[in-house]
């Protein structure tokens, strides 16, 4: 199971938007290369995040189509919306990441958007991907160490890498 960051999720409902739109060539480059049938989980935080960034651009034609775009992907299954309900673990190593996170990175520490949404895929037992563009996530020791200890803690096997995509 694979989930995405936001920048994933605003190349797919933000048809307007040019600076995700590499990010979305990636996802059908790797989907097409694996025939991948599963459908890409999306967080609610990912999604909150994504309709923040749209709704930056004060465009009320452009926010009714990525909410129209965002039903279509549902509909089809090529993303499914995945909310581990209320998670005490989830607020927990939210806590974690936003407390431990960001001293290798001073200019550009972990967001507390980032926190919830890294730490959805943490409690997410099956979760084996977390793709993103985001340099602070993708490496930052400290925080691929809170998410192996956890998973540990959790009683899991599968590994969670935090990573871009690759085809």
């Amino acid at each position: 199971m694979t989930h995405l960051d936001t920048c994933y999720l605003i190349a797919f409902i933000d048809k307007s938007d040019d600076m995700h739109r590499s990010h979305k060539r990636d996802i059908v480059r790797a989907t097409e290369s694996k025939n991948k049938h599963e459908a890409y989980k999306i967080t609610m935080p990912a999604i909150g995040e994504a309709f923040h960034k749209i709704n930056e651009k004060r465009n009320a034609a452009r926010k009714r189509d990525a909410f129209k775009t965002l039903e279509d992907l549902l509909n089809r299954g090529v993303i499914e919306v995945v909310g581990l309900g209320v998670s005490r673990d989830v607020f927990r190593y939210a806590r974690e990441i936003m407390d431990e996170c960001g001293d290798e990175y001073p200019n550009s520490k972990v967001t507390p958007m980032d926190a919830l949404i890294t730490a959805n895929a943490i409690v997410d037992c099956e979760c084996v991907k977390l793709y993103t563009e985001d340099n602070t996530l993708t490496m930052n020791s400290k925080l691929h160490s809170i998410i192996d200890e956890a998973r540990t803690h959790l009683g899991y096997d599968k590994k969670l890498t935090i990573c871009s995509f690759e085809y």
